[in-house]
This record gives structure tokens, C-alpha cells and sequence, in this order.
């Protein structure tokens, strides 16, 4: 697992180029680093989790996480 920088403008806020870089890597795991806490984001969440990633500074890098198989059971 390779953590990458979430890249911000001199302003603080995330970048429109990260912003597409993160979506193309969803499922990504996001660092906030004063909690040492992960927050994991989907497509399905993606919409809320963008206004966090674009001003909380606090939220420093991310990493992909691997697609699960979806479980014939659960179709």
C-alpha cells in the first residue's frame, strides 16, 4: 500500500487535478493525519466525501484500496 499526497493550491484547498486522480482510484482510504484515522470513500460516497477533501488540511494523503469480488449470495 503506497500512500499519495493529496495535492493543495496556496489557498489550502485540493486541487481539481487530485480531485480527478482520487475519483479515478475509488475505492481510496484517506488519512486524517490528527487522528491517525482512516476515512474510506466510494463511489457511493463520493459526493459527500468531496467537500472534505477540498479545505480539511488535516487530510493529508490517500491510498487505493483493492475491489472486493462481489459474492454470487449478495447479487
Amino acid at each position: 500500500m503506497q500512500w499519495i499526497e493529496i495535492k493543495r493550491d496556496k489557498y489550502g484547498f485540493t486541487t481539481d487535478e487530485c480531485m480527478s486522480e482520487m475519483y479515478a482510484m475509488l475505492p481510496i482510504a484517506v488519512l486524517h493525519k490528527g487522528l491517525y484515522a482512516l476515512e474510506l470513500v466510494c463511489k457511493d460516497n463520493w459526493s459527500d466525501a468531496v467537500s472534505d477533501l477540498f479545505g480539511k488540511t488535516y487530510l493529508t494523503h490517500y491510498c487505493t484500496l483493492p475491489q472486493l469480488p462481489i459474492m454470487e449470495d449478495e447479487v
